[in-house]
């Protein structure tokens, strides 16, 4: 089933087949994969792997194009490589070709004297890792994956998903439009939704389930929410030095022009908030569909290709996905310069939350406290669920030291209300005290 959460912030699971479609899935294998993002095409090469003949539709008209409305950089980390390693890419993943290793950071500033300052640093919201993540831009990774694709994965570009209709023997028929105008209609054994935030392979199952409240959105409120990301395309050889660079970036004189660079520079987007959705239907959703969230803590492309290589989707998924919303709801929220303007109380509590944790409890009492959740869930030996369960125990923990704190702060003013006068009863010989 899935579980339901928020639209600032979304999780949702559902199970990976209705028991109508269990039979058909054994004996016809055939998958059809709405969405050729990275959720899409890593669901695409595992059932691939498993034995399904998949076929993917993507509106788009290309593979991988530049797409300014979307992030630009993916930073897969070791939860995304347990994909990789499935797949046979996380060799070509770490090519010095392909990424940009995250276990060294240069901080470099350009003064308006033409001089330059760097430095080699690792920011202290990161912890120290054996095994690196790997920074790579989204058109890179979608042609890794698109390369990856085996013989049995068909892959039809310029195909919308219009309708899905069910069958009269529990099946579901996919209806798709074409950009050469021709219509494609295919009745897989298995559905995937891997469509994105809007689903319409989530809302029919919704309708089909008769549940649709189960499958709208829950949101859960995040300060980062709604904040719009824009961003320009430098060339690759760009120098961080105004002496040497001819790009029109080092020309912008104020915040005016800058804005009107990245107007024209794309529409460029908002962040989602935190969502999830519940029910039953005999589909699987992954990526965005089942849970979506703003990138404070840089897990969406990890989350989406965790959903690809769960083993047993049905158990794991759920709890996986409100989970991640939920860390991520929480998790660095106030690294935007809006959000920390808007809310400066919140951005003071915040950070000495995370200082609290991070430095102080957890470096004395590791076995009562553990870090901030954006540290936890930089190690991937730990499930979301297990990063949002630990993070969960030291807030009790602190929320009882609060508690005790203020009752002995109150004490001096509570002890007089223990000593009561002595009072009569109707039998003079009798004395109470209270």
């Amino acid at each position: 089933m899935a579980r339901c959460a928020s639209a600032s912030l979304a999780f949702a699971t559902l199970p990976i087949l209705a028991s109508a479609f269990v039979q058909l899935a054994a004996e016809a294998n055939t998958a059809v994969v709405a969405g050729g993002g990275p959720a899409g095409l890593a669901t695409a090469l595992i059932l691939a792997q498993r034995g399904f003949d998949v076929t993917v539709l993507e509106k788009r008209a290309e593979p991988n194009p530049y797409e300014p409305q979307r992030a630009y950089l993916y930073l897969v980390d070791g939860r995304g490589q347990r994909f990789t390693d499935a797949a046979g890419l996380t060799e070509e993943l770490a090519s010095p070709a392909t990424s940009v290793s995250s276990l060294n950071y240069t901080v470099t500033r350009c003064l308006p004297d033409g001089q330059r300052e760097e430095a080699e640093s690792v920011p202290p919201i990161l912890e120290p890792s054996d095994r690196p993540s790997y920074w790579i831009p989204r058109a890179r990774f979608l042609a890794l994956l698109n390369s990856a694709l085996p013989p049995t994965v068909t892959t039809r570009f310029g195909a919308e998903l219009r309708e899905l209709h069910q069958t009269p023997d529990g099946g579901v028929e996919v209806v798709a439009s074409c950009s050469d105008g021709s219509e494609l209609r295919l009745t897989p054994s298995l559905l995937v939704g891997a469509d994105g935030l809007q689903s319409l392979v989530r809302q029919r199952c919704g309708e089909w389930s008769g549940a649709a409240a189960e499958y709208t959105p829950v949101v859960l409120p995040s300060p980062s929410s709604g904040l719009r990301y824009q961003m320009i395309k430098m060339p690759p050889d760009l120098r961080l030095d105004p002496k040497n660079a001819s790009h029109p970036v080092w020309a912008l004189g104020s915040a005016e022009e800058a804005a009107c660079m990245l107007a024209d520079s794309g529409t460029g987007f908002r962040f989602a908030s935190c969502c999830g959705w519940s029910g039953q239907a005999g589909v699987v959703l992954v990526g965005d569909a089942i849970h979506a969230f703003p990138p404070d803590i840089g897990q969406g492309v990890n989350s989406a290709l965790s959903d690809a290589a769960l083993p047993a989707y049905e158990a794991a998924a759920a709890p996986e996905a409100e989970a991640v919303a939920r860390i991520a709801q929480v998790g660095f929220p106030y690294q935007y310069p809006i959000t920390r303007e808007r809310s400066p109380l919140q951005k003071a509590g915040w950070f000495a939350n995370f200082l609290l944790r991070t430095f102080v409890l957890s470096k004395l009492l590791p076995r009562l406290f553990s870090p901030a959740a954006i540290v936890l869930v930089q190690r991937p030996q730990l499930s979301y669920a297990q990063v949002w369960r630990t993070a969960q125990r030291t807030t009790r923990r602190l929320q009882g030291l609060g508690l005790a704190a203020a009752l002995a702060a109150a004490w001096p003013w509570l002890r007089p209300l223990r000593t009561v006068p002595h009072v009569m009863c109707c039998d003079p010989s009798l004395h109470i005290w209270l």
